[in-house]
């Protein structure tokens, strides 16, 4: 797998215990443009989700003292994708969601200063290049059906499946104009039946010119399955596609026009399990009691294998990728300066490890970096019964509290590396010394060497 030396790379703890400390996802990158300031969320606890009011330091830490330098709270923050912090182009301030008002929020701060520059009245998810223009989705929404939201507001239109005052919008951060672009029922009729379980977004993604942004679109079947699609939008709301469907996870854009995704492509069960026969509740029941014996019987084969995967935008053509080389789903991010490159990870394996790699798409080789072993601890099994109770019945019905209260605790702690800036290091979160902490890693010599 790996035929490039790792002996002398260095990985270093860059936060210091005490407190625990996370980034979250592997979409964003961790430091400001000159290097010296790397984003952090800081908790006390990890051992549960956030609850209704429990805030989260926002700071960073400085590359002299590894000191971590508190700017801020929060309270609309997950573990899996933290507070949505980020750099706001190449300057020094920061913006991540809160609570502004009575409904969640961005904030607007300078790290030099630590004094908060400006607010907006709908969370940010992802900035273009310029952070001239922000785009948001419903994180109430996320959290009641299963996705890394936030818990503290309801969800205004929980009543409707597919809303239609609901979806991305588009905000103008000088003039705080806020468009809806597209909206979940937009989407949900699109080269589809809308069906009659819940939609929701997640995971934007602009492509590197930031003239396209990438979601996935998933919704709640008949037969209690998901069922995810990956889009994608001018940002202008123009030219909607569907470039996939199936199990997907997760992506990153190789350029503009290809985007890297994890999964596979079931077009036909898909249809079927779509379809209004499963609104027939005697079919919904036997294809529920059949799901296990089928899996057993093409769980091996080809048809149910899973892969990472490039997908042309334009003719939606799809190529598998890596197969011989990784084998397992993980969270990949793009190299931003050799798109050649990207960091990757996986979940723990049955000895509860994961793997940190880098694959280059050019030579079909993967570097092992290094292996992670997660915590045998369990959530706080007191307050477990909190969170189940304000997720949608369909949720309740698939996820037993305890396995909730875990994936989304920060003992769950996927490695989610993303890179700095300058594409040299990569920063990942880890729990493998008994705490979650952010480490750097510098892989300079393995690119320079390629």
């Amino acid at each position: 797998m790996s035929n490039q030396s790792t002996e002398n790379l260095k990985t270093y703890r860059l936060t210091k215990p005490k407190k625990h400390h996370f980034f979250g996802f592997h979409d964003l990158l961790i430091s400001n443009k000159k290097g010296d300031k790397v984003l952090s969320l800081q908790v006390d606890d990890i051992d549960h989700p956030p609850r209704i009011g429990q805030k989260a330091n926002i700071g960073f830490i400085d590359d002299d003292s590894n000191e971590f330098h508190y700017i801020a709270s929060t309270t609309a923050w997950n573990f899996p994708q933290g507070a949505r912090l980020q750099w706001v182009g190449d300057t020094d301030k920061i913006i991540f969601n809160d609570k502004v008002g009575e409904d969640w929020g961005a904030r607007l701060f300078d790290a030099n200063s630590k004094l908060e520059v400006d607010n907006f009245p709908y969370p940010i998810h992802v900035l273009d290049a310029d952070s001239m223009t922000g785009f948001s989705i419903n994180y109430s929404r996320l959290h009641r059906l299963g996705g890394y939201g936030y818990i503290g507001f309801d969800d205004k239109y929980k009543d409707a499946g597919a809303p239609i005052h609901d979806g991305i919008n588009k905000i103008n951060l000088i003039t705080k104009r806020v468009e809806l672009i597209v909206s979940i029922a937009d989407i949900a009729n699109f080269e589809m039946s809308q069906g009659s379980g819940h939609h929701y977004l997640t995971h934007l993604s602009l492509n590197p010119s930031c003239t396209r942004i990438a979601f996935l679109h998933r919704y709640r079947l008949e037969d209690g399955g998901e069922m995810t699609r990956l889009m994608t939008l001018g940002v202008d709301g123009s030219d909607l596609k569907c470039l996939i469907l199936g199990f997907l996870s997760h992506f990153d854009w190789k350029k503009d026009g290809q985007i890297l995704i994890w999964g596979r492509k079931n077009q036909a069960i898909a249809n079927l399990r779509d379809s209004k026969l499963l609104s027939n509740s005697v079919l919904s029941k036997v294809i529920k009691l059949v799901k296990p014996i089928v899996r057993k019987v093409i769980g091996s084969s080809n048809i149910m294998s899973m892969h990472f995967m490039l997908i042309n935008e334009s003719n939606q053509q799809v190529e598998q990728i890596s197969h011989d080389v990784i084998n397992s789903d993980g969270h990949p991010m793009i190299n931003p300066i050799n798109r050649d490159w990207m960091i990757n990870d996986t979940y723990p394996n049955k000895e509860g490890v994961r793997f940190l790699m880098l694959y280059n798409f050019k030579t079909n080789t993967r570097v092992d970096l290094g292996k992670y072993r997660m915590l045998d601890k369990v959530p706080n099994t007191k307050i477990v019964e909190e969170f189940s109770l304000v997720l949608d019945p369909s949720i309740r019905s698939v996820f037993k509290a305890e396995q909730y209260a875990f994936t989304r605790s920060g003992l769950h702690c996927d490695l989610h590396p993303r890179w700095l800036a300058d594409g040299k290091s990569v920063a990942f979160d880890s729990i493998h010394e008994g705490m979650r902490q952010i480490y750097i890693i510098d892989v300079s010599n393995i690119l320079e060497g390629s």
